[in-house]
């Protein structure tokens, strides 16, 4: 009679402590849920959230940091420099609940061993789903005849008068995780082509994703028609899009803006929607809230939204971190980690800003 093997017990999940670095409490009340303390307690992490029910101030973090094995970190978070992590000695990763990591770390971060990855494939999916939908309504050209308000009415005379979204070469500006997360939506959608211009991504990725790779970036706007402007916002991207470059878009196309206000020369694109050879729309701008009296609200060619492109779905955020957590510390591949080639390709919030006096 064959001996039936004792079933061994499942291995507890490792204990490991973790830090919400973040000093605002509505932020945090904002990002942390339910769901967050159900996946703490299944993988074990016990996290300490000095700002649950007050605001503290940034000199708080460097006496906690080392007794902690990771952080979490968002908006308005101190930046994790090595001389930062240098008084943590258990520290091993590092979670950033927004977007782009280069918010919240430095050159110096990717010297030290600490990993770190980032909520950015999260907020991609929201922010590629406005993308699509504003880029249906471009291509419908839905405000020209469209009611949206009271005392509004339908023009009839329009109810046809736009193009075939199979005849339109659709253009994007930037290959991180929004493009990926848009690619696979238009997938679905036939086109007149889509062109993607990238100076880090290879044209095998690309034309994986099933799209072609501009040979530059002049190529690009000469042949979009929908042109949606992902790049990060570097130093080599900053006011990229100027009056010159936007003079080599077509008559009638559409530049759509929910990365960064910066990227463009913002003054260049008003001169081209008011004079009606372009239209644009724009999530994000140099001056936020946009001010009451902005030219921009006057002109007929404008879409604008007040940054709200990924503003839904922030409550995935801190669950997704705590999910990579539990495979860093489990000893699985962590996908999506963030090194330093691709932290310089990353949004960099301060480039082109004006100095404050």
């Amino acid at each position: 009679m064959k001996s039936i093997p004792e079933k061994r017990p499942a291995s507890p999940p490792p204990h490991k402590k973790i830090l919400f670095m973040n000093g605002n409490s509505r932020l945090i009340r904002a990002l942390w849920s339910a769901e967050c303390d159900e996946k703490a307690a299944r993988y074990g992490f016990e996290v300490a959230i000095p700002a649950r029910d007050r605001d503290l101030p940034a000199e708080t973090w460097p006496q906690l940091l080392p007794e902690y094995d990771g952080v979490i970190t968002s908006w308005g978070s101190p930046v994790c420099t090595a001389e930062l992590l240098a008084r943590a000695p258990r520290l091993a990763i590092v979670g950033h609940a927004a977007g782009s990591a280069a918010a919240v770390t430095d050159d110096s971060t990717y010297r030290t061993a600490v990993r770190v990855v980032t909520a950015n494939p999260v907020m991609a999916e929201t922010l590629s789903e406005w993308c699509v939908m504003m880029l249906l309504i471009a291509q419908r050209r839905l405000t020209q005849y469209a009611k949206f308000r009271p005392g509004e009415r339908c023009d009839w005379t329009k109810n046809a008068g736009f193009p075939d979204l199979g005849k339109l070469a659709i253009g994007l500006w930037g290959m991180g995780d929004i493009t990926r997360a848009l690619l696979k939506k238009l997938s679905v959608f036939r086109t007149g082509g889509i062109l993607v211009f990238s100076e880090h991504a290879d044209s095998g990725e690309i034309r994986a994703a099933g799209a072609e790779k501009a040979s530059c970036f002049d190529e690009l706007l000469r042949r979009s028609d929908l042109l949606v402007c992902l790049a990060g916002m570097t130093p080599r991207n900053c006011r990229k899009l100027d009056a010159a470059r936007l003079a080599l878009l077509k008559d009638g196309s559409t530049v759509i803006n929910p990365g960064r206000a910066r990227l463009i020369d913002n003054e260049a694109l008003f001169r081209e929607v008011r004079s009606g050879r372009l239209s644009a729309i724009l999530d994000v701008f140099e001056e936020e809230p946009l001010p009451p009296d902005s030219p921009w609200y006057a002109l007929p060619g404008a879409i604008l939204t007040p940054h709200s492109g990924a503003g839904c779905g922030r409550e995935r955020y801190v669950p997704y971190i705590l999910d990579r957590f539990h495979c860093f510390f489990s000893g699985r591949e962590l996908s999506n980690c963030i090194d330093a080639a691709r932290f310089r390709t990353m949004t960099q919030e301060q480039c082109g800003r004006e100095p404050a006096q």
